[in-house]
């Protein structure tokens, strides 16, 4: 009878054990499932977010972003300003890696198929323009501060093949880094409806 009473009460110890056991089993899967949930909630929301900072400002008929993560030169960020239609444009401003422009820029012109740099060197207080036609590929004119033509004096002194190498690989940077970004040329954000958007 003893041994009857100690196996039954043993069984239902069992029994409870076995059960609460369970219990703790079904609420830690459902505190796991809780967490992972919100992780998946969290990691949707910072995609969104991620998304939502590449949306262009509308700002008059220009749109805008500043990109300081992607910029394709090492030491800067980019201000993307695009201005839409058959005389639109493309222009990138340089600025420092808090989003604060600079003087410098790369201005891609969709009604002349060109692209103006405007060169700031800080040591000689003084400005360049280089202007790259963009169907050729090729460097076509440098000017100085007051946009006085110096295409000649720059190849008299040696220092045009240089230019040319330095702004055809910045072009190919640009354009290299923008469809990286936004899957289509730098040109065709002047003509796509809703970008940016």
């Amino acid at each position: 009878m003893k041994k009857q009473k100690l196996v039954t009460i043993g069984s239902i110890a069992l029994t409870l054990i076995l059960s609460l056991s369970a219990c703790g089993t079904t609420r830690n899967a459902e505190t796991s499932k809780g967490v992972s949930s919100k992780t998946e909630s969290t990691i949707s929301s910072e995609s969104s977010e991620e998304t939502s900072k590449e949306t262009f400002l509308k700002e008059g008929d220009i749109l805008t972003y500043t990109d300081t993560k992607n910029s394709p030169f090492e030491d800067c960020g980019l201000k993307i300003e695009v201005k839409q239609g058959k005389d639109g444009y493309v222009k990138f401003t340089k600025t420092d890696l808090e989003g604060k422009a600079t003087v410098e820029y790369y201005n891609f012109d969709n009604a002349t198929q060109t692209m103006l740099k405007h060169y700031y060197v800080g040591a000689m207080g003084t400005s360049f323009y280089y202007t790259y036609d963009l169907n050729k590929n090729e460097l076509i004119k440098v000017e100085d501060k007051d946009h006085n033509d110096t295409t000649q004096k720059t190849k008299d002194s040696g220092r045009w093949d240089k230019a040319a190498k330095t702004v055809s690989d910045e072009v190919k940077f640009l354009q290299d880094y923008f469809k990286t970004q936004y899957e289509i040329s730098i040109l065709e954000a002047c003509t796509i409806e809703n970008f940016g958007q």
